[in-house]
């Protein structure tokens, strides 16, 4: 890290004031004597100021993450909802198309949530089944 430091301009007092701490703190924390890591502000000036990245501040102070997996499975079994097209009509108003394949039954419940009428909703799903 000295040399680090050394190759870039910079000397422990440069380090120091960037830090907000006394000389003989980065002295001690160079040396390895003051075996606390850094706070991660610390970390991030230190990596500016070498023109490296977190992980090899980290790699060069030994410290060794412990990489955990999470507990969740990455791939969720979500069912597709279909397709859908936007279309903007006029100022305020927007038509939204929804395409996907369910059976009648489900059709219907959702023509009436939508305010469609269940038998509005019949009339259409069966001349679209006989076409």
């Amino acid at each position: 890290m000295r040399e680090g430091l050394s190759a870039k301009g910079y000397s422990q007092r440069d380090l120091a004031r960037a830090w907000g701490v006394a000389e003989p703190s980065v002295s001690r924390f160079i040396s390895g004597e003051e075996g606390a890591d850094p706070p991660l502000s610390r970390a991030v000036t230190l990596a500016v100021m070498l023109g490296v990245t977190l992980e090899d501040v980290a790699r060069g102070l030994g410290l060794r993450g412990k990489r955990i997996e999470p507990a969740v499975s990455r791939e969720v079994d979500t069912p597709s909802v279909g397709t859908f097209r936007m279309d903007v009509l006029e100022e305020g108003r927007v038509r939204v198309v929804l395409c996907q394949d369910v059976a009648p039954d489900v059709a219907s419940q959702l023509i009436s949530v939508l305010g469609g009428g269940a038998r509005d909703g019949r009339r259409v799903l069966n001349r679209k089944a006989r076409a």
